[in-house]
């Protein structure tokens, strides 16, 4: 408050006034005598009262304060307290309006350090825990993380993550030591308890991608379950079998390698890890072929070859492309025995024939050049 006036606030000498820094009146005042007294008199008694001290005499502090100080409130509960608005730096001050209530800074600003800050505007060393800034308190807040570089979303480090406000945490770690990445979800306690966090995406510095897995091997890595798209392009480099494939719309559950619903294109398919035995034994020469009979009377009374699945077995199971061919394959060998067996009767009976003298028939052998 001011004091000028006020007598019973103000002596000229308080105790505490100091003398050797602060003088009424210097020898070397560039004040005449007359004009320096009364500053003196009016104001120094009250300012030193205030424990405020200006310098009239060639000091180099222009001002002193000992105790709190306010601008704009009668106030001060800190060193210095200001209602109002201000503004640092020569660009600024006396020219450009600040934000309501707050501060208008030309240079740089330093916060918990003495280092030149030319590397960015603010520069701010220490932590609270590990926190080193939080913007939102109480609410959707965002924090900066110190040491283990981090950001974190709704959600600052003290001795375990911690959440803002109520609501999912999650987080953005960097691993300085290897240059990896981790993309963290988080639990939903409520605010100012602790948040569990699940690491759910990795990128290693080499490029590697993991999704579930913390140390990727490949350039995608994804596990445990599947990954779903409208349309995957893979391209498969070197000769070993990676995990699982599936185009489908129907859930994720599956136990084969590839499951596709809809066509599939290729140039050549090649399968060459053979666990079904091909049917050469047919041309053995123990091998019995089943009487063409009785296979009459199966395929009437089934409507389908023996050994061959009927079509209501292939709508439910559906088929096994290498079965189904090895046992085509069968039945065309099968065939092929069941002609050449027909080829030697019709030979036979030919010979028969020419030699009880029937005219005009044609040798077997030559009907078949």
């Amino acid at each position: 408050m001011p004091c000028a006036r006020d007598a019973s606030r103000c002596s000229f000498f308080p105790p505490s006034f100091p003398r050797r820094t602060v003088s009424p009146l210097k020898r070397n005042s560039r004040l005449p005598g007359l004009v320096a007294g009364v500053v003196a008199f009016l104001f120094l008694p009250c300012l030193a009262a205030e424990g405020v001290y200006p310098e009239v005499c060639g000091s180099t502090e222009d001002m002193k304060v000992d105790g709190n100080a306010s601008i704009g409130t009668t106030t001060a509960v800190n060193r210095l307290d200001v209602e109002g608005a201000a503004a640092i730096g020569a660009t600024y001050s006396g020219s450009s309006t600040a934000p309501s209530n707050g501060l208008l800074v030309e240079g740089a600003v330093r916060i918990g350090t003495t280092a030149s800050p030319d590397k960015a505007k603010v520069v701010v060393n220490g932590k609270v825990g590990n926190t080193s800034a939080i913007f939102g308190v109480s609410t959707t807040g965002v924090s900066l993380i110190n040491n283990w570089p981090a950001v974190m979303f709704n959600s600052y480090w003290a001795t375990y993550p911690t959440a803002l406000s109520d609501g999912y945490a999650g987080s953005l770690w960097y691993g300085p030591s290897d240059g990896h990445f981790e993309w963290r979800t988080g639990t939903n306690p409520g605010a100012g308890n602790t948040v569990t966090e699940t690491v759910r995406m990795v990128i290693l510095n080499g490029g590697n991608v993991g999704v579930g897995v913390s140390s990727p091997t490949n350039r995608l890595h994804v596990s445990p379950g599947a990954v779903a798209a409208d349309s995957l392009m893979l391209k498969i480099v070197g000769t070993g079998a990676y995990g699982k494939v599936k185009a489908t719309t129907d859930g994720f559950g599956f136990n084969e390698n590839i499951v596709v619903d809809g066509d599939v294109v290729a140039d050549a398919i090649v399968i060459n890890d053979w666990t079904i035995e091909a049917p050469d034994y047919v041309f053995e020469p123990g091998y019995k072929l089943c009487p063409l009979a009785e296979v009459e009377r199966y395929v009437q009374a089934t409507k389908h070859l023996p050994e061959m699945p009927s079509g209501v077995d292939l709508k439910k199971g559906g088929v096994d492309l290498a079965d189904l061919n090895m046992a085509l394959l069968k039945k065309v060998e099968e065939l092929t025995l069941y002609a050449i067996a027909q080829d030697k009767r019709i030979a036979v009976l030919e010979s028969v024939l020419r030699t009880q003298g029937a005219g005009g028939i044609v040798p077997a052998a030559q009907e078949r050049e």
